[in-house]
């Protein structure tokens, strides 16, 4: 951190405390987004950001502790947060940069940087020690759990009303509580991730993003359902509606879905197009016609 003094400043202005402009009217240090006061330690108005940390005080400043975090200029504090090549949860690194998911080889110390599809809610299960691990989903895992629950099969393409019936909660499409809890049972997965959530975050093979339990079980959903043939607008409304509609089986109370939900959804269903998994119905298809036309 350096002295004031050691910036030549106009005289006009009097820098002083973090190299910040102290406005001598009100007697507050200007951050940028947000005015600070010395002498109580807090901010003079409202973090523009407090919907996101609904625990602590909208005019806290630094979390109550200044020795370990910093905040430059008054927004949100910006982390890394390190995991290792095996997905085990290692550190958290403070920087000024938007939030991301860090993999860092412990050997080589290589890194790969992945988004967080809720970076509200994740971020925080991190912090307080719910999420404690990565889970590296591949390409063909994916593929067995769409194909063990429909999204493979001819009979199911185009056909809305089975799509819609197997989406509701608990059935074959709603793969938070059919597959998930099962499938990644080794690791740790709730079978309720509502009340109990899961400790891990899933990376699909190819994708950028990392995804909690609930988000994890929307992005296979969405790629079933655009698997089948149904359009990313399709997905993103029928989304919503199920929310909406079906709280009783769902487990929530009626609501549209989250920003992170329909993040989810786009995420999935391109998952699906990125690899071509309509190409694999398609020959199932016409083999299934092919034996039906046998003499």
């Amino acid at each position: 951190m350096h002295n004031a003094q050691s910036y030549s400043f106009d005289n006009a202005y009097n820098y002083k405390y973090n190299g910040k402009e102290l406005q001598t009217e009100t007697g507050m240090y200007d951050y940028g987004a947000r005015f600070y006061m010395p002498d109580i330690g807090r901010w003079g108005v409202v973090d523009p950001l407090a919907e996101k940390m609904p625990s602590w005080s909208p005019y806290s400043y630094a979390f109550d502790n200044p020795v370990r975090y910093i905040d430059p200029d008054g927004r949100e504090p910006k982390d890394d947060f390190i995991f290792n090549q095996h997905g085990k949860f290692v550190r958290i690194d403070k920087n000024n940069q938007p939030d991301k998911l860090v993999i860092e080889n412990s050997k080589t110390g290589a890194r790969q940087n992945y988004q967080f599809s809720d970076p509200v809610s994740d971020t925080k299960e991190i912090r307080n020690g719910t999420i404690n691990k990565v889970v590296f989903v591949g390409k063909n895992q994916i593929k067995s759990m769409l194909n063990q629950q429909g999204a493979f099969e001819p009979d199911n393409k185009d056909n809305w009303s089975n799509f819609y019936k197997e989406s509701k909660g608990g059935h074959k499409f709603d793969y938070s509580y059919s597959v998930i809890p099962s499938e990644f049972a080794s690791e740790g997965a709730s079978f309720n991730p509502l009340k109990k959530p899961s400790p891990m975050l899933f990376i699909p093979e190819g994708d950028n993003t990392a995804q909690n339990h609930m988000n994890f079980g929307n992005y296979l959903w969405a790629a079933s359902g655009f698997t089948l043939g149904f359009s990313y607008s399709t997905l993103q409304l029928a989304g919503h509606a199920n929310s909406v509609i079906n709280p009783g089986s769902n487990g929530y109370k009626s609501q549209l879905d989250s920003a992170d939900d329909q993040r989810s959804i786009i995420k999935g269903a391109n998952y699906s197009d990125r690899n071509n998994f309509r190409a694999i119905l398609e020959k199932a298809i016409q083999q299934q016609n092919k034996n039906n036309n046998a003499p």
